[in-house]
């Protein structure tokens, strides 16, 4: 088994640290450039005085190991890697630990800032702060080590229950509904995980606010993070355009139309964020706020599809763009800009590089 381990590590864990060298020096710089340490250790320590707030860094750490699966799913797909669905050969009692250990590798930077986190919280003698952080992770390896053991010991895709498959067909099928019976059809566990996930953050969010109760931002926090929870759908989207909706390319549809088309998708797509979201705050905050919290995630995933049209890059690449966004926007909605101005801002610089790069695309394409 020792040397099953090894194999495994140099197949799927050194690999992944190799690809995303950049993306870690990156992030690190971003992590102790706008903040020093003694600064973080505050943070920690105001976390663990209001742990509902650890919904915030606990998102992160889920970008981040969705991150880690898409990177160990493509390495499945390599034809020097086809070993891997060997890996059902092996009994359970030594598969599951195996398969936890390697996730548990993948983690590592994610553990490394929770164990600031867990420090600070056993310094206060917060035990109840102390269990979450620790829970919190223990549940977030193991259930990605779930869905990553699932993938390795199935080599093919999975796909839905021919009855829910019938419901589906049931759906209008518009242009900008197309993407959404992909979705249904073709990453149904993808989809239900993501909503799953991203109307939890949401909650929490709420939950924090009311807490509170007076600062608004936070409820803008709570869609920025859901935004960057769904934006592994954009990718999606750019993949099904160029593989199955080809024939448009030769259909006098406008650039402008073309992108209210997937943005009008988009909005479809967060349905179930706008109800959770207006349920929990309609009375609660202004109106502006709401309409430009609701627009934020929408105009995100439209913004990272438009820089899509640039070049054609891999999804571990394509994650550094969401994961950067969704920092960098964390800060600038802290400085207290209104999320009008931010759905409307990025939905403009989205329509501006999907009109330049999109026709670039299409000459590189048809050359």
């Amino acid at each position: 088994m020792s040397a099953v381990r090894k194999v495994l590590v140099r197949t799927l864990v050194k690999p992944f640290y190799q690809a995303n060298a950049g993306f870690f020096l990156v992030t690190v710089g971003l992590l102790f450039g706008f903040l020093k340490t003694p600064q973080h250790i505050d943070i920690a320590t105001a976390l663990a005085y209001s742990p509902l707030y650890y919904s915030i860094p606990f998102a992160l750490f889920t970008l981040y190991a969705i991150k880690t699966l898409q990177f160990c799913y493509t390495a499945q797909r390599l034809k020097t890697n086809q070993f891997l669905s060997g890996l059902v050969m092996l009994r359970p009692g030594a598969r599951v630990p195996l398969i936890i250990y390697l996730q548990t590798l993948l983690m590592v930077p994610a553990l490394a800032y929770s164990g600031l986190l867990l420090t600070m919280a056993l310094q206060h003698q917060l035990w109840m702060s102390a269990a979450i952080v620790a829970g919190g992770n223990l549940l977030l390896i193991l259930t990605a080590a779930h869905f990553l053991h699932k993938r390795l010991i199935t080599p093919v895709d999975s796909s839905l229950i021919s009855g829910f498959r019938q419901w589906t067909s049931k759906l209008p099928r518009p242009l900008s509904m197309l993407f959404i019976h992909q979705l249904f059809t073709r990453h149904a566990v993808l989809l239900l995980a993501t909503k799953a996930i991203s109307i939890t953050v949401i909650v929490g969010a709420v939950l924090i606010f009311e807490m509170d109760g007076t600062d608004y931002r936070l409820l803008t926090l709570g869609m920025l993070l859901s935004g960057g929870v769904n934006a592994a759908f954009s990718f999606q989207y750019h993949k099904f355009e160029q593989k199955d909706l080809s024939l448009f390319k030769n259909l006098p549809i406008s650039t402008s139309s073309w992108f209210g088309q997937f943005t009008v998708s988009y909005l479809l797509l967060l349905i179930p964020e706008t109800v959770v979201f207006l349920g929990n705050t309609l009375t609660k905050a202004p109106l502006s706020l709401l309409i430009g919290s609701i627009l934020l995630p929408v105009a995100l995933l439209s913004l990272y599809q438009s820089v899509l049209y640039r070049k054609s890059i891999s999804m571990d690449n394509f994650i550094k763009y969401p994961f950067f966004a969704t920092a960098i926007l964390f800060f600038v909605i802290l400085g207290y800009v209104p999320a009008y101005l931010l759905g409307i801002g990025l939905l403009l610089v989205s329509y501006l590089i999907f009109r330049v790069c999109y026709r670039s695309f299409d000459l590189t394409i048809d050359a």
